[in-house]
């Protein structure tokens, strides 16, 4: 029974710790965990492709194509990497924007005489209260400009894959290449053996 207890209060404890958390600490801690699993993926892929290139000249085709998706799952790990730590960095950024562009409209807009401490009381109050209640608004205002940054860095990313997939299809037509004078290398050496008998 009391152990039932003390696992209820852990979990109540773990959920209301989750609900602190900001969106954009969710994301940043997705991205990084996301990152991780893409640079392991990349580094197996690169033990696979080296393994690969031992092979005979038979190989090379599927080797090279092997040596491209390695090269996209590693750029795409470390853009996922580089997005986290961004994403991170700029969050005291956005909120700090977020209150300056608030205080503002705010003393723009709102400036009025305090009249008496019972009306100046008053209005600390309702500044401080507000204050708690707009942070994820300031926060949220901040990231508007954010993700403007996140689309360029996607646009970025997905022409720097079209330079890889064209660079993957050529090194494929080298290696065919490679492979069929290889052929005919092979070739000519049993002819000139054939003639030598």
């Amino acid at each position: 029974m009391a152990e039932t207890t003390q696992n209820q209060n852990r979990s109540q404890s773990q959920n209301s710790g989750q609900r602190q958390r900001t969106p954009a600490q969710r994301s940043a801690t997705a991205k990084r965990a996301a990152a991780t699993r893409q640079r392991n993926q990349a580094r197996r892929s690169q033990a696979q492709t080296r393994g690969q290139a031992r092979s005979s000249a038979r190989g090379a085709r599927s080797t090279a194509r092997s040596a491209g998706r390695t090269t996209q799952r590693r750029v795409r790990a470390e853009t996922t990497r580089l997005e986290a730590a961004v994403t991170e960095a700029q969050r005291p950024v956005l909120i700090s924007l977020g209150v300056w562009l608030s205080a503002r409209d705010t003393v723009i807009g709102a400036v009025r005489p305090y009249t008496s401490r019972k009306t100046a009381e008053r209005e600390l109050r309702r500044l401080r209260h507000r204050f708690d209640v707009n942070v994820r608004k300031y926060e949220r205002r901040g990231t508007t400009e954010r993700n403007k940054l996140e689309r360029q860095v996607k646009r970025t990313r997905t022409q720097a894959e079209r330079v890889l997939r064209r660079s993957g299809r050529d090194f494929e037509r080298g290696a065919d290449k490679f492979e069929s004078g290889a052929r005919d290398v092979a070739k000519g050496v049993e002819e000139l053996a054939g003639a030598a008998r």
